[in-house]
């Protein structure tokens, strides 16, 4: 039953991609997907943001919609992490892959409470774990199951090659293609999640008596 309950909470995760999508419709400032960061569709108000290259206007009206969704999705991250561990057979990589889920849940949570034009540094500070450590917790947990299935592999080097992206995306610092660096590092990562917890669920009704 408690796997069951992880499957729901992580089938939900690519509804953060849609609701970017929704959001960027209604802004009133030029935004792009490709130089654009997510969050600067979760600035509460109309204003340029100070990144280190250069400012940024942003002027989002449906920003609760993005912020409330860092909320939902990140909370549904950490508690599905927390039922995997609880119901699952448990290995070092599975224990590792959760506990970096979890974090990486609360700094969503957390990105959704403190937009970027509130406090920048706060918020670069809260979302930074979650960019870097959610690919790594994919290929950890990828790696649970490539070792019984070989095609797994194939996304244990696909996370590993997006962790390293994520990284350089952390320390670059410039806004121009930030936008598309940043959605490398994460929607390929909510796109798994579901089938992370597809293979999940399939296991754990295998193993029932």
């Amino acid at each position: 039953m408690l796997t069951k309950w992880a499957t729901v909470l992580w089938l939900v995760q690519p509804v953060s991609i849609l609701i970017e999508f929704i959001v960027a419709a209604f802004v009133a400032a030029p935004y792009s997907f490709v130089n654009n960061t997510i969050s600067d569709l979760g600035a509460v108000t109309c204003a340029d943001i100070a990144y280190p290259s250069q400012p940024v206007p942003v002027c989002s009206p449906a920003h609760a919609l993005l912020n409330g969704g860092f909320i939902v999705v990140g909370t549904a991250l950490s508690v599905g992490a927390v039922l995997i561990l609880l119901s699952r057979p448990r290995s070092r990589l599975l224990i590792a892959a959760c506990v970096l889920w979890m974090i990486s849940g609360l700094s969503s949570l957390a990105s959704g409470l403190v937009p970027l034009d509130v406090d920048l540094e706060l918020h670069a500070l809260v979302s930074t774990p979650g960019i870097v450590l959610q690919p790594v917790a994919l290929a950890l947990h990828a790696a649970v199951y490539a070792r019984t299935s070989r095609r797994w592999w194939a996304l244990v080097a696909a996370a590993v090659l997006i962790a390293l992206e994520s990284a350089w995306f952390v320390v670059r610092l410039e806004v121009r293609y930030g936008g598309l660096l940043e959605r490398i590092a994460i929607w390929p990562v909510l796109i798994a999640l579901p089938f992370l917890a597809l293979r999940g669920w399939r296991g754990d009704r295998t193993d029932e008596p």
